[in-house]
């Protein structure tokens, strides 16, 4: 059996990609200003996204995506059955 060496893998040098980009630091934007972050790391089995009907899947998506857009402010101004939250 061959001996492993201590190395680190080498890490590549992004080349800047066009589709994809790192997201700007908006450590100086209040929080209030920002625009959400999503994680579904939480969810509970039987009410995970994989529960619903693809049409309900695509809605969810639609629906992080238009929130994704504007900030909290503007999330806890509007109406709770528009964009809005409880």
């Amino acid at each position: 059996m061959a001996k492993r060496k201590n190395s680190k893998i080498a890490q590549k040098k992004g080349a800047g990609g066009r589709l994809i980009k790192a997201p700007e630091i908006k450590d100086e934007i209040p929080a209030e200003q920002q625009p959400p972050i999503f994680s579904l790391e939480y969810l509970q089995r039987d009410y995970c996204v994989t529960a619903c009907q693809p049409q309900e899947q695509a809605q969810f998506a639609i629906r992080l995506r238009k929130l994704s857009e504007i900030s909290w402010k503007q999330i806890k101004a509007a109406p709770r059955h528009g964009l809005g939250h409880e």
